[in-house]
């Protein structure tokens, strides 16, 4: 039996790459993560942070036309904390997509004088030394985010014996309750010279992709769902129970009949990790989308053979039409792909090229990768919701 593929979805719908290629551009892009990365977002707030922020761009794309139908999109689905915009009209969706939009924070101790100890609410990468902050009051339900401070985490040298650095938040406030939430101070910026995007990228640039591949494929009403989880961020090193924690929960209420089939978890892939490039040089990244066959050295997940030759057949497709996916066999961090799992054993990891995600240096990513990734996602969507195609590939 020929498995149909993207050859075929374009065949039968002629328009479907023209609506690619006029949504999906590289300023409704910036647009779309600017509005994201600019909301603050730290772990166990998404639902009244930046799940809002997603509902209002998806209105305003309705208003401008793009589809004619209300996506059915809930904050927190089941109280889980994970943002859900169901694509079709089934009961259940075979096709998810997963990227988290929580971001790193860490939460204050007790102050003397303006000086706060923190903890890391995530996997602290900071070398010695001071970056922008701000403390938020997210206890007003009429605010989500309201910034009480600002002033800097400074990240002292690792002490003997201790695991990892210390940081304080030092500011001029000096009555902080006690675990307020501090982020790194950012705001979203692109350089059109060289195509580089600034901001808190993690992960507001695959949720921005996401979200621009649903404005795509709307029409169409393929039954995927995408996910946007919280509780992604989290410390890794007591094992995967510590983080992914909202689309554990999420998979654990699904019923069986009612799981997916298979899996797009999509993060950034830090290219800081990789000795081969130079991230200060813009010409390494804006090459496309990144694909690697397994996270964490396997400590995450692997995506099985079958599945990983069917999705090469479908990159190659997609290079017809200018949508790049690469895969080059670098590192790739475990994300919400160790929830995944325990849904379905079928994920495929579909990642934006960054760098600095934890603010070791400035973030950054290229505003053309995450075209290449909503594209990509979109192209994948339609495609996989397919039975025929499920039925010979997974």
């Amino acid at each position: 039996m020929t498995t149909p593929g993207l050859t075929d979805l374009l065949a039968s719908l002629p328009e479907f790459r023209d609506r690619l290629d006029s949504i999906v551009t590289e300023t409704r892009a910036f647009d779309v993560f600017r509005r994201i990365a600019d909301t603050y977002a730290p772990t166990l707030t998404v639902s009244r942070t930046r799940a809002p922020v997603l509902k209002r761009i998806l209105d305003e794309a309705m208003r401008e036309g793009l589809y004619a139908d209300e996506i059915d999109f809930t904050p927190s689905c089941q109280g889980t904390g994970v943002a859900v915009a169901r694509l079709g009209s089934a009961s259940r969706s075979p096709v998810w997509s997963v990227a988290h939009l929580d971001n790193i924070s860490f939460l204050t101790g007790p102050g003397r004088k303006g000086v706060y100890p923190l903890t890391p609410f995530c996997q602290s990468r900071l070398t010695p030394g001071e970056r922008p902050g701000v403390a938020l009051d997210l206890t007003d339900p009429d605010q989500p985010a309201r910034i009480v401070a600002s002033g800097h985490i400074a990240t002292a040298e690792r002490s003997p014996g201790s695991l990892e650095p210390e940081h304080r938040f030092v500011t001029d406030h000096a009555d902080l309750p006690l675990a307020t939430r501090v982020c790194f101070a950012s705001m979203a910026e692109w350089d059109r010279t060289t195509g580089m995007v600034y901001g808190c990228i993690d992960n507001a640039a695959c949720a921005s992709a996401q979200l621009l591949a649903a404005l795509v494929v709307r029409p169409y009403w393929p039954n995927v769902n995408i996910l946007w989880t919280d509780e992604e961020e989290g410390v890794v090193d007591m094992g995967p129970p510590t983080f992914a924690r909202a689309a554990s929960r999420l998979v654990l209420r699904t019923p069986l009949d009612r799981m997916p089939e298979l899996v797009f978890v999509s993060d950034i892939q830090d290219l800081d990790f990789a000795a081969d490039v130079d991230v200060d040089d813009p010409a390494c990244f804006g090459r496309g989308t990144a694909m690697e066959a397994f996270t964490s050295r396997t400590r995450g997940t692997a995506t099985p053979p079958l599945l990983l030759g069917a999705m090469r057949t479908l990159f190659a497709e997609m290079e017809t039409i200018g949508v790049r996916v690469l895969e080059q066999g670098r590192y790739l961090n475990r994300n919400d792909d160790v929830a995944m799992t325990l849904a379905t054993p079928n994920i495929v990891h579909l990642c934006c090229p960054g760098a600095f995600t934890h603010f070791q240096g400035r973030p950054r990513v290229h505003v053309a990768d995450i075209v290449h990734t909503a594209k990509a996602l979109a192209c994948l969507w339609m495609v996989t919701q397919s039975d025929d195609w499920r039925a010979n590939s997974i």
